[in-house]
């Protein structure tokens, strides 16, 4: 072979390891053939959880049912799990810009590159975050999607998000998933669906949800309780709605934390997510300005009543 012919050849070669190592980082990855993640089951309830006795100090605000939220998710978990609040999984959120909320960006997180985009890495809480903006939309507020781990390291949730794609769901509306590449090891598709990440923490979380309010939200203390029917999917999205330590509550399976969605005026004093399933509901309780073992008293408890009932319990 000439020196001209065996320049080339290391050329190439060179050229090739270069575009391996930085495939997905500097150089967008070729979709691998996509993921179905089946969709959560969720529906409005005629009975909600309300406290046998006013949060202190609190009066009632306002009720209302919402409908379908703007934000996404995706969950990749265990399977089988009799805890759906437990055990190693991953998170994609694609949150809709609102210009009051943001996925958080941690101190201790670092720059990483993901398919061309500018992320950051690291840890928030117990969790593994990687967090990018997509694109400016027509009000020129930026979308951000958020990939996170439970349970993995940042390796595995940075090579997930590298294999985030970002399509439209049955309503029309961006959500973002994994192809097959980009599911961890020994998880699988779990549920999917929308979801309002709002940090602010006065608006529904799951579609459909009945939302109480008691206090003065956002600014002021506050606490919500918002309850929907839902499936074991719905409840693996309600953990992606807070972020933190899981434990019992009321004798299930629950997280407490904060929501994905971190108010940008509130971030050093974020609101207490809770969330569990019981009976059939998925019920998230939202807290801020009240001492946690108040709120614990409200929870223990809540009674099962007519969303009549309860309606009658706010002003008109």
């Amino acid at each position: 072979m000439s020196r001209r012919r065996l320049g080339f050849a290391v050329a190439g070669i060179v050229l090739l390891v270069l575009c391996l190592a930085t495939y997905g980082t500097f150089i967008p990855r070729i979709p691998l053939p996509f993921v179905s993640v089946p969709s959560a089951d969720v529906a409005a309830t005629d009975h909600v959880l309300v406290p046998a006795s006013p949060p202190a100090g609190l009066a009632p605000f306002k009720i209302g049912t919402y409908g379908v939220p703007g934000d996404r998710l995706a969950v990749y978990a265990e399977p089988g799990p009799a805890d759906v609040f437990a055990g190693r999984a991953l998170g994609v959120i694609y949150m809709h810009a609102d210009e009051f909320t943001e996925l958080p960006y941690g101190t201790n997180m670092r720059p990483v590159r993901v398919n061309l985009h500018q992320a950051h890495v690291g840890r928030v809480g117990d969790q593994v975050w990687v967090v990018w903006d997509v694109w400016f939309d027509d009000n020129q507020e930026q979308d951000q999607i958020g990939v996170i781990g439970f349970g993995l390291t940042e390796d595995e949730v940075v090579r997930a998000a590298r294999h985030v794609y970002v399509s439209d769901d049955d309503s029309g509306t961006a959500s973002a998933r994994l192809d097959w590449g980009g599911v961890p090891s020994g998880l699988a598709p779990a549920a999917a669906g929308p979801a309002d990440l709002d940090g602010l923490g006065h608006r529904s979380v799951l579609a459909n949800s009945t939302v109480m309010i008691w206090g003065h939200p956002p600014d002021g203390p506050y606490l919500t309780i918002a309850v929907c029917r839902g499936d074991a999917g719905a409840a693996v999205l309600a953990r992606l709605t807070t972020l933190g330590t899981q434990r019992p509550i009321r004798g299930a399976p629950a997280s407490v934390g904060t929501a994905p969605g971190w108010p940008t005026h509130q971030t050093a004093d974020p609101a207490t997510a809770y969330a569990w399933a019981e009976n059939g509901l998925v019920v998230y309780v939202t807290a801020r300005g009240i001492p946690a073992g108040e709120v614990d008293a409200v929870i223990a408890g809540l009674r099962l009543v007519p969303v009549n009932e309860a309606t009658a319990l706010f002003p008109r």
